[in-house]
C-alpha cells in the first residue's frame, strides 16, 4: 500500500517535470528543478521499497554490462564535453538513465510504471476535457484565480482548482480558438505526455474505450501538431493490426478507423502549414537554423551542455546536437533507431510506431532533458536489451 502511494506520487511528479506551470513557476522556472529532484528521490525509495521486498532485483548481464559502458562512456564525456553545470549534466544523463535502467530491469517496478503513467494521465485528461469544455468555452465554470508563470509571451494563467489551466490560443480553420493545456504550459507538452500513455492503452494495457476516448478528445482539443502526429501513428498501425485480424471485410470499427486517421490527417496537415505562416512558425524556423550554426561549429561533442544560450530551443533533436554533437546525441539516437529497426524485423511495429512518432515529438518540442523522455529513452533501450516487456506488462488488477 506505501510503495503504490509513493509510486503515484513518483510518476506524478515525472509527469510535472515535463514542463508543467508548476514547474515553470517561480523566478526564472526555479520551481522546475524542485520538482524534478522531488521525483527522482521518490522514484529512488520506490526502487529501495522493492529491493526490500523482493531482497534483490534481478537484472540481466546485458543491463549490467550496459549500465557499466553508459556510466563509464558518460563520464569520459563530460570531460571533453565541457558542460555548463558538472551536477546538473551528472544528475540528467547519468543518475536518471541509470535509475530508470534500475527500475526497468524489475518487472513489477515497470509494469507498475506504465500502469500508474497511464491511469494518471487518463484522470489528467479528464479532468482538463470538463474544464475546458465547460470553463474555457462555456463559462459555466469560472476560474478561480490566476497563477503567475512565465512561458513565451504569457506570464499568466486561468487557474481551474489546480486542475487545469488556461492561457493559450491557436487559429484553426480561420478561427481563433483555446487550445486544452490542462496543468502544462502548452498543448504540445500536454499532448507528448498522453501520447506514452495512450501507446500502453492501444497496445499493451487492458484497452478500455472510455480511456481511449478521452485520450483522443484530450489530444484533439490540444490542437497540436506533436499530438496530431503521434496519434495518426498510433492509430494506422493499431488499423494495421486490426486488419491482420480481420481479413479484407469492411466493418464499423474500421471505418471509423479509417475516418479518425482521415480527420486528424487533415487536420494535422492544416496546423503544420498553418504554423509555418505564422509568427511561431517563423520564429522556430529561426531557431532551427541557430542550432544547426550552433552544431556545425563543434559537430562532434557540441559547444557543451547547457551552453547554447537558448539555440534550438523549438527542437529536442537539434538541441541535444548542438549542445551534445553527434557522440552525445547517441543516447537518443541508438534507442530510437535501433528499436525501430529490431522492431521492423520482429514485426513488434508497436514499437516502431513508439520510436517513430517519439522522434516526431522531439523534432517538434523541447524536451530532451525531462525525465519523462528520459525514461522513454530508457523504455526502448530496454527494449534492445531483450527485456521481454510486452509479455509481462498484461494487467491483472487496476
Amino acid at each position: 500500500m506505501i510503495q503504490n502511494v509513493i509510486d503515484y506520487f513518483a510518476i506524478l511528479f515525472v509527469i510535472l517535470d515535463c514542463y508543467s506551470v508548476v514547474s515553470i513557476m517561480g523566478s526564472n522556472g526555479s520551481n522546475g528543478a524542485k520538482v524534478k529532484l522531488v521525483g527522482i528521490i521518490l522514484l529512488v525509495i520506490s526502487f529501495f521499497f522493492e529491493c526490500f521486498r523482493k531482497k534483490s532485483i534481478q537484472m540481466k548481464k546485458n543491463t549490467a554490462f550496459y549500465i557499466f559502458i553508459y556510466v563509464a562512456a558518460q563520464l569520459v564525456f563530460s570531460i571533453i564535453n565541457k558542460p555548463s553545470s558538472i551536477a546538473h549534466y551528472f544528475l540528467n544523463q547519468i543518475l536518471i538513465v541509470v535509475l530508470m535502467t534500475f527500475y526497468f530491469s524489475s518487472n513489477n517496478l515497470r509494469n507498475n510504471f506504465l500502469r500508474i503513467y497511464r491511469n494518471i494521465m487518463f484522470v489528467i485528461s479528464a479532468f482538463s476535457i470538463f474544464f475546458y469544455i465547460f470553463g474555457s468555452l462555456l463559462a459555466i465554470v469560472l476560474p478561480c484565480g490566476y497563477v503567475s508563470a512565465q512561458w513565451g509571451i504569457m506570464d499568466q494563467y486561468k487557474n481551474y482548482f489546480y486542475l487545469y489551466n488556461e492561457a493559450q490560443a491557436t487559429w484553426f480553420f480561420g478561427k481563433s480558438i483555446l487550445r486544452n493545456i490542462s496543468i502544462f504550459a502548452e498543448g504540445p507538452m500536454f499532448s507528448y505526455c498522453i501520447c506514452f500513455a495512450l501507446w500502453y492503452e492501444l497496445f499493451v494495457g487492458r484497452f478500455s474505450k472510455i480511456r481511449f476516448a478521452v485520450f483522443v478528445l484530450a489530444i484533439a482539443t490540444a490542437f497540436s501538431v506533436t499530438g496530431y502526429i503521434f496519434l495518426g501513428i498510433l492509430l494506422f498501425i493499431k488499423y494495421l493490426e486490426y486488419s491482420h485480424k480481420i481479413g479484407t471485410r469492411m466493418t464499423i470499427k474500421r471505418l471509423l478507423f479509417l475516418l479518425i486517421l482521415l480527420g486528424f490527417f487533415i487536420a494535422g496537415v492544416y496546423l503544420f502549414f498553418d504554423k509555418l505562416d505564422s509568427v511561431s512558425g517563423i520564429s522556430r524556423t529561426s531557431q532551427y537554423l541557430n542550432a544547426l550554426r550552433i552544431w556545425s561549429s563543434n559537430p562532434m561533442i557540441g559547444v557543451g551542455y547547457r551552453m547554447s544560450e537558448g539555440g534550438g530551443f523549438a527542437s529536442g533533436i537539434l538541441l541535444v546536437l548542438a549542445e551534445c554533437g553527434v557522440l552525445g546525441s547517441l543516447v537518443y539516437f541508438i534507442p530510437l533507431l535501433g528499436t525501430v529497426i529490431k522492431s521492423i524485423l520482429r514485426r513488434d511495429y508497436y514499437y516502431a510506431g513508439l520510436a517513430v512518432g517519439f522522434v516526431c515529438i522531439l523534432t517538434l518540442t523541447v524536451t530532451p532533458y525531462k525525465i519523462i523522455t528520459l525514461c522513454m529513452i530508457t523504455f526502448l533501450q530496454m527494449y534492445l536489451l531483450n527485456v521481454n516487456i510486452s509479455s509481462c506488462v498484461k494487467e491483472n488488477n487496476l
